[in-house]
């Protein structure tokens, strides 16, 4: 058996309530080694930044008057940016120096809704797709091809930074595989706001409206995490158009999973009876089957989370742990039900994701 151990690789970025543009040569490197059948993959992590980008660009900008020095018509384009130059830099150590030792495999982590069109017209489809350009397009083009979507080339002009020929060469093809974090889905359709050059922000710059109700009706069943909706088929769409869109590359599935709340009344017995959570990866499951079947190349998949844990703005208000934390009491820990699932379903020689939990779990 493989341990993996997941850190931080990330360049170092500083700020002084703004992004500071002059941007260190040296790189800040940690270690993101995941291991898989005795080959390590080193990953290039640009998944913090898009996590915090939609709540930073909201508050650090001069007109919220929260952050009189930020922008955030430029800087989350700039940070972005050099997370990338950073990423290529990073590749080429590694290839130089570490990887025919090693023989491992370094590629990119993105984080990312499926964008799917909110009506069944062409507009909604255009802006669908522009506004995955806008969030898992923004690093996939660049070290794919070498720079950014056209549709960011066409809506961003020139806040958008340009790429040497050289650094775009150092991009292009800068990736063994491709990690993917899927965890929910977004209707699209155009804004319904007229075009403005007021107040700019990446935020707007897509011209998208995206939404989670469609009519009034949510897009799918919620979880206790306001953002996420259950959408499994969309992850299978997600892998076809990754597969279409992006030379079909080799795929992992970094991240997937759901959020329960964190009860503190509940009873232990019923904390651990997470139904939903099973349904969750059953379905899940099922449509990554179907998405490999069609000839998309993914070659393996990560559950989040083994444990519960403190989830970003979130904190411990939602558990998303296949394993519950006790923490009134020394950080106990207890398998869930989706745990015992979990367990059942790998140790199968022909698993199927179509059975249930034994009735005396």
């Amino acid at each position: 058996m493989c341990c993996c151990l997941i850190i931080d690789f990330l360049p170092c970025v500083f700020l002084n309530g703004h992004v500071d543009v002059q941007f260190p040569d040296k790189l800040c490197m940690g270690a993101n080694f995941v291991c898989i059948g005795g080959h390590k993959l080193v990953e290039s992590n640009g998944m913090g930044f898009l996590q915090i980008l939609h709540l930073v660009a909201s508050y650090c900008t001069s007109y919220i008057n929260n952050c009189t020095a930020g922008n955030s018509a430029t800087e989350p384009y700039i940070v972005a940016h050099h997370l990338l130059l950073s990423h290529a830099a990073a590749v080429k150590l590694y290839k130089d120096n570490y990887q025919a030792a090693q023989n491992g495999k370094i590629g990119m982590v993105i984080a990312t809704y499926w964008m799917t069109p909110k009506y069944s017209t062409i507009v909604s489809r255009k802006v669908a797709s522009r506004a995955f350009d806008f969030q898992f397009g923004w690093f996939a083009h660049p070290s794919t091809y070498g720079d950014y979507p056209k549709s960011m080339r066409r809506y961003v002009g020139e806040r958008l930074p340009k790429f040497t020929k050289a650094q775009s060469e150092a991009l292009k093809g800068s990736r063994d595989y491709t990690g993917v974090n899927y965890y929910t889905a977004r209707y699209v359709d155009k804004s319904a706001s007229p075009f403005t050059t007021l107040n700019l922000s990446y935020t707007t710059d897509c011209h998208c409206n995206i939404t989670i109700e469609k009519d009034g009706i949510p897009i799918s069943q919620p979880t206790a995490a306001e953002w996420l909706y259950i959408y499994p088929k969309g992850i299978r769409e997600l892998m076809h158009y990754v597969k279409k869109n992006y030379q079909d590359p080799t795929i992992y599935v970094i991240e997937n999973g759901m959020a329960d709340a964190n009860n503190k009344s509940l009873p232990l017995k019923d904390a651990l009876t997470d139904r939903l959570r099973i349904s969750y990866f059953q379905l899940h499951f099922s449509n990554l089957s179907k998405a490999i079947e069609e000839g998309v190349n993914v070659k393996g998949y990560f559950a989040w989370s083994f444990l519960d844990d403190f989830e970003w703005v979130e904190g411990y208000t939602t558990r998303y742990g296949l394993v519950f934390v006790d923490y009134g009491n020394e950080l106990k820990r207890y398998m869930k039900h989706s745990a015992c699932w979990f367990q059942s379903f790998l140790q199968k020689d022909n698993a199927t994701v179509n059975y249930s939990l034994r009735s005396d779990a």
